[in-house]
């Protein structure tokens, strides 16, 4: 399984860094079984993981990440991303967050993604 949960973000070349919003779908077993070879894996993001909620100064939950998200993340080999297709927008997550990018990590995973403002 990928190293990757809710609220890590990820740095996604050329368009940002995204949240991740919920667990990680898991398709592996799927009844159309496919060898792990048939996608290939041509691209590489970053990863930073978060961690349990501290305190700032001001008393205000703050969450951090390693490595911090100002530097390059962890790279994570992945099959790519896209916009999820649907009529309805996709909802994820326990506070049924819109899911802005669908990531297709190695084997067979979805990681649902919001756009991180600022």
């Amino acid at each position: 399984m990928a190293d990757i949960g809710p609220h890590d973000l990820v740095d996604i070349p050329g368009m940002g860094q995204f949240e991740v919003v919920g667990h990680v779908e898991d398709y592996s077993n799927s009844p159309w079984p496919l060898p792990p070879s048939a996608f290939p894996v041509r691209y590489s993001v970053g990863v930073h993981k978060a961690s349990s909620p501290t305190r700032d100064e001001y008393g205000r939950e703050v969450t951090a990440y390693t490595p911090p998200k100002d530097q390059p993340g962890t790279p994570l080999p992945v099959h790519g991303w896209a916009n999820p297709r649907n009529t309805e927008p996709k909802l994820a997550g326990h506070d049924r967050v819109v899911v802005e990018l669908e990531l297709f990590i190695p084997e067979f995973l979805v990681a649902n993604l919001r756009r991180v403002e600022g």
